[in-house]
């Protein structure tokens, strides 16, 4: 399943998970952002992003380039933190592979400067 690593530092790297809906995928994740418990959080109808679930706890560095991607779709926390993108199927529950169309958008917003 393809998706996007967004650390905070600002770079954004495509990886490949697991594509199951068992302990693969978010031991994954897990490992990829580097935290024992993750929470994902509706971005769009089809993206979810993926994070420490206790990223201030944890005192993981503002992600300012999620954070931005984030608040362009109206969602206002400050993410903390590297974070995963994927594709997600909300009939099923399920995260779901990333387009090439949807892995560029993500890419130039993720990386544009703000207006």
């Amino acid at each position: 399943m393809k998706a996007l690593r967004i650390d905070e530092h600002g770079d954004v790297t495509e990886v490949d998970l697991p594509d199951d809906a068992g302990g693969g995928f978010i031991g994954a994740v897990r490992a990829l952002v580097a935290a024992q418990s993750v929470q994902a959080v509706d971005i769009t109808s089809r993206w979810d992003l993926w994070l420490d679930e206790v990223g201030i706890t944890n005192g993981r560095p503002i992600n300012p380039y999620a954070t931005r991607l984030a608040h362009r779709y109206g969602i206002s926390a400050t993410l903390r933190g590297t974070v995963i993108v994927t594709g997600a199927h909300r009939e099923f529950g399920t995260a779901a592979t990333l387009t090439p169309e949807q892995l560029a958008t993500i890419r130039a917003r993720t990386i544009a400067k703000p207006d």
